[in-house]
């Protein structure tokens, strides 16, 4: 499944990474990946284990060095359209 696609979001490019930025947000704080980790299910509790990952998808943590941090103005139609939405 396309998340992006599915919740009717709109990228742009970034300014710093290759990675795009979601362009309906207005702040931005560009990161590069600086270490990663797979969780490791074997210590993992066995009861959370089963309540949230029976799928065996287990998640990976990031972790970054913010590159650069700015803010994206909306346009004032964007603005109004998602104020409409949200108060429906």
């Amino acid at each position: 499944m396309d998340k992006i696609q599915a919740c009717g979001l709109n990228l742009s490019a970034g300014q710093s990474v290759e990675t795009p930025i979601i362009s309906d947000c207005e702040l931005h704080i560009e990161c590069k990946v600086v270490y990663k980790q797979a969780m490791e299910p074997g210590t993992l509790d066995q009861d959370i284990r089963d309540l949230k990952y029976q799928n065996g998808d287990y998640h990976v943590m990031y972790y970054g060095e913010i590159l650069k941090a700015y803010y994206f103005r909306l346009s004032l139609a964007f603005q109004k359209n998602f104020i409409a939405i949200k108060t429906k």
